[in-house]
C-alpha cells in the first residue's frame, strides 16, 4: 500500500536522524504513520547500529542520475 508513496520520497541520514523528504503534504501525510514509521526506523538503526529518529518533511527530491542508454 505504502511502497507507490516511497516512490515520492527520499531518505537521507543526518547523525542519529533519517531525514525522510517527501515531494508534496499528500506523500508526507501518507507516509507520517505508526507503520511506515517504524519499518523504516528499525531497518536504518540495525543498518547503522544505532538508535535512528525518523523525521518528515516537505521538500524538493533530488534528480535521479541518468542511466546509461537512456534517453
Amino acid at each position: 500500500m505504502y511502497r507507490a508513496f516511497l516512490d515520492s520520497a527520499w531518505g537521507s541520514l543526518e547523525g542519529d536522524r533519517l531525514m525522510v523528504t517527501c515531494d508534496s503534504d499528500f506523500t508526507k501525510t501518507q507516509l507520517h504513520n505508526v507503520k511506515v514509521q517504524s519499518v523504516l526506523q528499525e531497518v536504518t538503526s540495525a543498518a547503522t547500529g544505532r538508535p535512528i529518529t525518523v523525521i518528515f518533511q516537505v521538500g524538493e527530491l533530488p534528480k535521479a542520475p541518468c542511466q546509461e542508454g537512456g534517453a
